[in-house]
């Protein structure tokens, strides 16, 4: 009916402001960037002659309207912390966590180079780190992931484990693109 369909349209628009905002509160420079190209290959998909025409546009701006206002009072409160993330200012923090991430990285390459078939297990990575104590995270004795998903893949299962994670980023964009009429 179209009350049971206005609802459904209202709460799609709710679980999307509510979704865009936990993705804003990650603070991922990465999350950010991914969400930009989705929302540009969406913006893209949506303006097709065959799906024009499809389109609530009233839901559609309804839509950007809630996602323009979460943006906007997510900038106005949390522009202090914006700033480094974005860099447009020099802030301690935000050079040691380039800093821990860097050193990450290289330990990362290391395990890689000392274990390039197996790996270190799955959910070791942590660990690896702590028996090694590499000199690159003298610094930070808080051992965490890498924060670059091919790097711990490669890390913890080795070069399978690499292949499998490219295979599944890259298998649904294969499989979209062979299907594409």
């Amino acid at each position: 009916s179209q009350r049971a369909s206005r609802w459904q349209a209202i709460a799609a628009i709710a679980l999307t402001g509510l979704s865009f905002a936990g993705l804003l509160v990650t603070f991922s420079r990465a999350a950010w960037l991914g969400l930009a190209i989705g929302g540009l290959a969406a913006f893209a998909l949506l303006v097709r002659p065959l799906v024009r025409a499809r389109v609530s546009w009233r839901a559609a701006g309804a839509t950007f309207a809630v996602l323009a206002a979460i943006g906007s009072i997510f900038v106005v409160t949390q522009w202090p912390l914006l700033r480094p993330r974005l860099g447009l200012s020099v802030e301690g923090v935000e050079i040691r966590s380039v800093d821990e991430r860097s050193g990450l990285e290289a330990s990362a390459r290391t395990l890689i180079g000392e274990h390039p078939w197996l790996g270190v297990g799955y959910g070791n990575f942590t660990l690896a780190l702590w028996q090694r104590k590499p000199p690159a995270l003298e610094a930070y004795p808080i051992y965490q992931p890498v924060h670059r998903a091919p790097l711990l893949a490669a890390a913890e299962l080795g070069i399978p484990g690499v292949l499998l994670w490219l295979s599944l980023v890259a298998g649904p964009w294969t499989c979209l693109w062979r299907q594409r009429r």
